[in-house]
């Protein structure tokens, strides 16, 4: 029995390592499509949906937004960016085809995940050809 008294912080260390509560939770499984709106003062309540494919905490794929004003999305497709920590996603719109004027304006979004929905806000920030303007994004999962 000598050696269980040298044993003893050699198996507290170890039975520390094993039961640790600083795991860090998962990310949200987000690949899919999700539908829903995005509301501003400009243009008001558009419908707009993501095709969204994850690679661990990465994210990319398409979006399409049906706003109706001239000056807005209308009808916008393009490509997105992103990545998601926790409940939080943060993504990067930059669409690839312009709206009527000739005019391309990227857009950011950060907006938290329950389940199988997303709610947050996006942002077109304020350039020589885009008019700054704030809103909110609302959507689910459809498949």
């Amino acid at each position: 029995m000598k050696g269980t008294p040298r044993m003893l912080p050699l198996l507290a260390v170890l039975w520390a390592g094993c039961h640790s509560s600083s795991m860090a939770p998962s990310a949200p499984l987000l690949t899919g499509t999700w539908v829903g709106t995005t509301n501003d003062a400009l243009v008001g309540t558009a419908n707009f949906s993501a095709s969204i494919t994850q690679s661990g905490s990465t994210l990319s794929g398409t979006y399409t937004s049906s706003a109706v004003q001239s000056n807005s999305l209308n009808g916008k497709t393009g490509t997105l960016t992103g990545s998601v920590a926790g409940s939080t996603v943060t993504t990067m719109f930059s669409p690839t085809a312009p709206v009527p004027n000739g005019v391309s304006c990227s857009f950011s979004a950060t907006v938290t995940v329950g389940g199988n929905q997303m709610t947050g806000t996006f942002t077109f920030p304020a350039s020589a050809q885009c008019v700054p303007l704030s809103g909110t994004i609302n959507l689910t999962r459809s498949t």
